[in-house]
């Protein structure tokens, strides 16, 4: 019931589609991360190495999370919701691109930064589209459907890495294919909201 009545308000139904092809993204960065800073930006050999250099490019992650918290208020003062969501979404992807290409541990961090901005960012702005757009007796029926969605997204993405991540986690194709996720859950949301 819930799913059809989101479906009938396609603001929020596309709101959450484009969050859904994020977090998919982010899952995939997430476990590549954890690959990569065990076994690539710090010594196998070493655990405590690599656990600190995950911490770091988590917390790095987190502020982007708090600077999307900052800026996104005061950006959708001046521009739509869908159009900084879109924004967003292009951010990230340039970061992926870069990072797919140029894979270094401070690469790494800013491309965890850049994540954690467009997520954040896009969550904000899904939040408060979803809660505009659905009706009082289904909000919480359609908050808990947004859970569900950002846990079965997650889920996917790891196991989309256990097929085709190496060990160490370094390959620029995952990257590359994160990019395009996130390039094309941007058209595709704009794309949608403008046909509507």
């Amino acid at each position: 019931e819930a799913s059809v009545h989101l479906w009938r308000r396609r603001p929020a139904f596309d709101a959450l589609a484009v969050v859904g092809g994020q977090r998919f993204a982010y899952g995939l960065v997430t476990v590549a991360m954890f690959l990569l800073c065990r076994a690539t930006f710090a010594d196998p050999a070493d655990p405590d190495a690599g656990a600190l250099a995950l911490a770091v490019a988590f917390v790095v992650s987190g502020a982007g999370f708090f600077a999307a918290a900052v800026i996104t208020p005061a950006v959708t003062r001046r521009m739509q919701l869908e159009t900084w969501i879109v924004l967003c979404c292009g951010f990230a992807a340039v970061q992926a691109a870069v990072f797919a290409a140029v894979m270094t541990y401070p690469m790494a961090l800013a491309a965890g930064f850049a994540v954690g901005i467009a997520m954040q960012g896009t969550k904000i702005c899904v939040d408060s589209i979803v809660q505009a757009h659905t009706d009082d007796g289904f909000r919480g029926r359609a908050m808990s459907f947004y859970d569900v969605l950002f846990n079965i997204t997650f889920v996917a993405a790891a196991g989309v890495c256990a097929l085709v991540l190496p060990a160490d986690g370094a390959s620029p194709g995952l990257f590359v294919a994160v990019a395009a996720v996130y390039l094309l859950s941007g058209v595709a949301y704009r794309a949608t909201r403008r046909q509507r």
